[in-house]
């Protein structure tokens, strides 16, 4: 793949992002891609910034085009995700969503339970 995205950056999104790499309290994950943006403005190929950053030439290239569309307040914050819809299993999944999570129970939470109890197949004993 080539590089589409020529980073450019203005010298207030070089103080920010200096600040962010300088911040000892930051998230490792906003400091790695800070430091590929601002590894990135020097004009460097992909795979160079890869190596100089650790980080992935895949990884370079989503922090860049990130940095492109949005700033620096872009690598800093995370796209949301969707989760999967309890719906979208179907009834017979939800039903054995129960079974599932007992029956592969390490320990009895049941105090009369006999120390070694035969629970499909599974062996689990019980904490005293």
């Amino acid at each position: 793949m080539s590089q589409t995205v020529c980073v450019i950056v203005n010298p207030e999104d070089v103080a920010r992002l200096e600040a962010i790499v300088a911040d000892r309290n930051r998230a490792l994950k906003h400091i790695q891609r800070a430091r590929i943006v601002l590894t990135s403005s020097e004009r460097l190929t992909v795979q160079e910034v890869a190596r100089r950053t650790g980080a992935s030439r895949r990884a370079v290239w989503r922090w860049q085009a990130r940095f492109a569309e949005q700033g620096v307040d872009g690598l800093v914050r995370d796209k949301t995700r969707p989760g999967i819809s309890i719906n979208l299993l179907g009834s017979a999944f939800r039903t054995q969503l129960p079974y599932a999570a007992c029956s592969r129970a390490r320990f009895s939470c049941s105090a009369n339970a006999s120390p070694t109890v035969r629970r499909g197949g599974i062996k689990s004993r019980t904490r005293r």
